[in-house]
């Protein structure tokens, strides 16, 4: 599998989680409670998985070698496109987690809404943002870069995946995943 197909795969995740987030905000609008313990554990997932683990890796290796590489329509789809998104979406998380921890302190609608707002927010984000990558900026990569490159990206990626930290919180984060989804039957 190629680092494109791989990176695809971690969306296929990522947009499994955008699912549950949604979910259980219906819930909390169908008048079910709000459980924090979830939405402080879709803030780690977002932290861990989706931001240092996949981000990390378009971040530090992908989008590196595609501005590098590429030329101004690469560094412009880059810097004031994918990583303006991602710093939105650790916007939202930052907000997200305020949120929290105003609602714990003082359980109101409006603290509730404020969680909601930023919870869809991210998930809102993340939809769009993982839509045009998928669509735009990996075929764009996979056209436009030499093979020997996407094969250094390949290499370099699957280093990153092996270091016992970043295998550690992926498995981790999988497995926060698996209960959320269980949980709210996605």
């Amino acid at each position: 599998m190629d680092v494109i197909d791989s990176m695809m795969q971690e969306h296929d995740v990522i947009y499994r989680f955008v699912a549950v987030i949604r979910t259980a905000c219906c819930h909390i609008l169908e008048g079910e409670p709000l459980c924090t313990e979830d939405f402080h554990n879709m803030t780690r997932f977002a932290r861990e998985y989706a931001d240092r683990y996949h981000h990390g890796k378009e971040e530090k290796i992908l989008f590196r070698e595609m501005t590098k590489r590429l030329g101004p329509a690469a560094e412009k789809v880059i810097r004031n496109g994918m990583l303006v998104e991602h710093d939105l979406g650790r916007l939202h998380i930052n907000e997200l987690e305020q949120a929290l921890q105003n609602y714990e302190q003082t359980p109101s609608t409006e603290n509730k809404l404020a969680v909601i707002t930023h919870a869809c927010g991210w998930a809102a984000l993340l939809q769009r943002h993982m839509d045009k990558e998928n669509a735009v900026v990996y075929m764009f990569a996979r056209r436009e870069l030499p093979a020997d490159v996407l094969e250094s990206i390949s290499e370099e990626t699957k280093a990153f995946d092996a270091s016992q930290e970043h295998k550690k919180e992926a498995q981790s984060s999988l497995s926060l995943l698996e209960e959320l989804a269980s949980k709210y039957n996605i």
